[in-house]
């Protein structure tokens, strides 16, 4: 019970801040991107993990929209989109955001990193 109330309260947080940074004209694209994706982590904590696609979804389109699809932002959310597929039984999804998320971490990171190997480890267990 105690930790449903902090997901609430988290929940409240990320909602409300989302809300004001996008009628704030000032506001960084990346904090409101940081906020989606945060939201997105507490709704899948919480099981509610169609919302929390949502939010990755609209943190992925932010991104792409502001930086470029080939960037570490974008690598770590299609990693995430993976991972929530995965954990709903989705696997054609599933392996689809994880080879998305394979094809932006070989133009971003060295083929040997760490991040790359992840996501080849991630690929595999999807099979």
């Amino acid at each position: 019970m105690h930790k449903q109330m902090k997901k609430s309260k988290l929940y409240a947080i990320y909602h409300s801040a989302i809300e004001s940074a996008e009628v704030a004209p000032y506001t960084h694209q990346e904090i409101v991107v940081e906020a989606y994706e945060n939201l997105g982590f507490v709704l899948n904590l919480s099981g509610e993990i169609e919302k929390a696609n949502k939010y990755f979804q609209k943190a992925l389109e932010m991104t792409i929209d502001e930086y470029s699809e080939q960037s570490d932002k974008a690598f770590y959310l299609y990693g995430k989109m993976a991972l929530v597929f995965q954990s709903q039984g989705n696997f054609s999804k599933a392996f689809y955001y994880s080879e998305k998320a394979l094809q932006v971490g070989l133009q971003v990171f060295p083929r040997d990193s760490k991040e790359v190997t992840r996501d080849y480890s991630q690929l595999r267990a999807i099979l």
